[in-house]
């Protein structure tokens, strides 16, 4: 997911979808821009508004939907990569 997670409206829905559909031990990469600081709405590098997350709140939110971290990289200020993997149930 490119630089697009933070316009998703239905997370949960979406991540349980993905879920499902990824291979035993499957890999999620999300590139996407993460506040500094407290999660809220934001333009930054976009023409609308959108609820923008901190790094812990992504992750929490994605590892919730039963997926585990492996890795995240710095790309700029406030762009990262995330790259987590499908866990047993």
């Amino acid at each position: 997911i490119m630089n697009s997670y933070h316009h998703f409206d239905n997370k949960d829905e979406m991540l349980k979808e993905i879920y499902r559909v990824l291979n035993h031990h499957g890999r999620l990469i999300i590139t996407d821009h993460v506040s500094l600081t407290e999660s809220k709405e934001s333009n930054y590098g976009c023409d609308r508004k959108y609820f923008l997350l901190n790094q812990k709140d992504l992750v929490d939110q994605i590892v919730k939907a039963n997926f585990k971290l492996i890795s995240v990289t710095n790309m700029a200020k406030q762009t990262r990569i995330f790259v987590f993997e499908k866990a047993d149930n």
